[in-house]
């Protein structure tokens, strides 16, 4: 009920931001909303999950940098972090630093996204995005798990004697993969990470939710 509430109220806030064509005033209602929407001692946590596609929330790390502070229960997700776009070890710097200000409390999500629009401003190649998207996922996870110096050669990425720090609080930070398709559910599959849905996309690429999840534990049981 606390959600839908709060849901009701953002949709009145977007509009009233739309009225006066001022995002501050979306936030400022957004981060007086923290203490309603954060659970109470003895409740279940909850998940403050942020679109990078939604036109106010293109930075979810920095939004979701202000509610580690203002909160200490709330789960923190971007939803999620078009990994192609964006350097791999730049990204794992960034996400274990939240995870460690906010006690361990980030679900990292990443995907490759379906827009090719959403690539072409960072000169990134949307038709190279399944070996992108599964290259970058790699050096993140391996950044984050890594002991010692390590080095990488693939095909977009070539390193040598890396070692990332901070480490997530979290061990080990698994990642959520966005799954619009069967190379990245396979990818989330092979490597025992989890996997989040957008429910329309599950729809139309699955079938329903239902056989999406189906059709992800088939896959892990034959990849493992």
């Amino acid at each position: 009920r606390r959600w839908r509430e709060a849901e009701d109220a953002r949709r009145q806030i977007a509009t009233e931001v739309e009225r006066a064509a001022s995002e501050e005033v979306y936030w400022r209602h957004v981060l007086a909303e923290l203490d309603e929407l954060a659970p109470s001692p003895g409740e279940e946590e909850t998940l403050a999950e942020l679109s990078t596609r939604h036109e106010l929330a293109t930075s979810p790390l920095a939004i979701l940098a202000q509610l580690a502070g203002a909160t200490t229960r709330l789960r923190l997700a971007p939803a999620v972090t078009l990994l192609p776009v964006h350097h791999p070890l730049h990204v794992a710097e960034e996400w274990a630093t939240l995870d460690l200000l906010s006690g361990g409390r980030v679900d990292f999500a990443a995907g490759r996204g379906y827009d090719r629009k959403e690539y072409e401003p960072f000169q990134a190649s949307f038709d190279d995005s399944a070996e992108l998207f599964a290259e970058g996922l790699e050096i993140v996870w391996r950044a984050w798990t890594e002991t010692g110096k390590w080095s990488h050669k693939g095909k977009f990425y070539e390193f040598k004697d890396v070692e990332i720090r901070p480490r997530p609080a979290q061990k080990p930070l698994r990642p959520y993969v966005a799954c619009f398709s069967r190379p990245s559910m396979e990818l989330a599959a092979r490597n025992d990470w989890n996997v989040i849905y957008a429910p329309f996309a599950a729809a139309m690429v699955y079938g329903s939710l239902a056989d999406a999840v189906r059709v992800y534990k088939d896959t892990c049981e034959t990849a493992h």
